[in-house]
């Protein structure tokens, strides 16, 4: 399965957003990366937002970036996964950002 592919399955849990980025709310947010998980396709970042029907505001203290940590055949789900369950309850939004999938294992 291709990264694209995965993130259309997750367009109609997508919250309303003028932007073109999928931003999704918590519990979304960790199934698309167990999703991920299951497809070997790796997380490269998880961006937490605060929506608001005036603004968006994405604090860089909720930006986890995994896409220069160069370790191949490492998919970050777990990162990801402790990310965005540490920040559950602060009223924050998740993009979700994929990778291309990683070569099986072996």
């Amino acid at each position: 399965m291709t990264k694209e592919k995965l993130e259309s399955q997750f367009v109609a849990r997508g919250l309303p957003y003028a932007g073109n980025l999928l931003i999704l709310s918590p519990d979304d947010a960790l199934d698309l990366v167990r999703c991920a998980e299951h497809e070997h396709i790796p997380i490269l970042g998880v961006d937490g937002f605060f929506l608001s029907p005036n603004s968006v505001v994405s604090p860089l203290e909720h930006l986890a970036d995994y896409s220069r940590r160069g370790q191949a055949g490492h998919g970050y789900w777990r990162e990801a996964e402790a990310f965005i369950t540490a920040r559950r309850k602060l009223g924050l939004a998740f993009e979700v950002t994929l990778g291309d999938p990683l070569p099986p294992a072996g």
